[in-house]
């Protein structure tokens, strides 16, 4: 969802890897509401089975914003000066491409469902705190919940950077969120009857993953070491890829789901920063990863609106496999809104992130 590049305030070399794994994960969130919202879900065991993991590209999101943060912040954050630079970044960083979807989805939903929202949610959008009310958790524009979760990261930043700074002190909160996360729809089933998404849809389930960013990131020295000592470490890049990804199923089996998900972010995020070979990384991965933002927040209406002119009935008529339908389905989708994104990206993304930085040079001469 954010782009880490205006998140680096000090010298820090620039990691192609964290923005490709950004690309990644937006895509695989469109080819997971590709099946859910296509028609595709049940049509085939074999595409249910694998398409269920791509619902891991968000609490991912969230690993990639806690490592890109502390990697930018750290060691800064604390200044008077950074941190007003922090809070008025990440506002002009998520919020216009956010408010501009928030006005097409209450044109959207009145005049296709008749769906109004009262003044009180709205407001709750504009200020990014949905995530607090329960029955408004989901946010007003589709996808949008994760942006609330985001937010109240940012509110907590700097007591997670005071946190994090202590090895032991970051493994001991990795294992009280851990246990809290996979115990946490217990903990809330007598607010599922006000909106069953609760037991997902909340900051606490989450806060794991941002840990997870943050053990990646205490791990860089490691991870650099590597880099320089072990060249051919990239040679082997797709076998580790492979096994990684195959070996999930396994001991998904004998370790809690989400402990698991944490496990595969920090390798992901360690092998971003030894870095991906050409085959990862090239032009179309880090121009996804540049996107992944609109990417991510257009995808749900632009997969609806083409679901509605038929796209998606014309490829399944017109491939006989489901599987390849599906792929082809999925693939069509990446594109069609990644040319959307790139507009949006030009046209919104761009002049905000510049607006917040003229305001902060304004604020530096105050």
């Amino acid at each position: 969802m954010d782009n880490g590049k205006n998140n680096l305030v000090r010298d820090t070399k620039r990691l192609d890897g964290i923005e490709i794994l950004r690309g990644f994960a937006a895509s695989a969130v469109v080819f997971f509401h590709v099946w859910a919202l296509a028609g595709f879900q049940n049509s085939s065991k074999f595409i249910d089975e694998v398409v269920s993991y791509f619902g891991m590209a968000v609490p991912l999101f969230y690993a990639l914003s806690a490592f890109s943060l502390l990697y930018g912040y750290e060691k800064k954050i604390f200044d008077e000066f950074i941190i007003k630079k922090f809070y008025i970044r990440r506002f002009f960083r998520l919020a216009p491409l956010f408010y501009c979807m928030l006005i097409i989805y209450l044109i959207f939903l009145y005049t296709t469902y008749g769906v109004k929202y009262d003044l009180s949610n709205i407001l709750a959008n504009l200020t990014f705190t949905f995530s607090f009310v329960p029955a408004q958790q989901e946010s007003i524009v589709w996808a949008g919940w994760s942006v609330g979760i985001e937010w109240i990261f940012y509110f907590i930043f700097p007591l997670f950077v005071i946190v994090t700074r202590s090895v032991w002190a970051l493994v001991i909160t990795f294992v009280i969120f851990s246990i809290i996360s996979i115990n946490y729809p217990n903990l809330t089933n007598s607010l599922t009857a006000i909106s069953p998404s609760i037991n997902y849809i909340n900051i606490l389930k989450h806060i794991m993953f941002f840990l997870s960013g943050a053990i990646a990131f205490r791990l860089i020295f490691l991870a650099e070491y590597i880099k320089l000592n072990f060249r051919w470490i990239k040679k082997i890049e797709i076998v580790c890829i492979c096994i990684a990804v195959s070996l999930f199923p396994v001991f998904e089996k004998f370790v809690p789901y989400e402990l698991l998900q944490s496990i595969f972010f920090i390798i992901l995020l360690f092998w971003a920063i030894i870095g991906y070979s050409k085959l990862f990384n090239n032009r179309l991965t880090r121009f996804l990863g540049r996107i992944s933002y609109s990417l991510y927040l257009l995808q749900p209406i632009t997969i609806v609106a083409l679901n509605k002119i038929g796209v998606y009935s014309f490829i399944r008529h017109s491939v006989s496999n489901t599987v390849l339908g599906y792929v082809i389905s999925g693939m069509v989708s990446v594109f069609i809104v990644s040319l959307l994104s790139s507009i949006s990206y030009c046209c919104i993304e761009q002049p905000g992130i510049k607006l917040g930085d003229r305001i902060i040079k304004y604020t530096r001469r105050v």
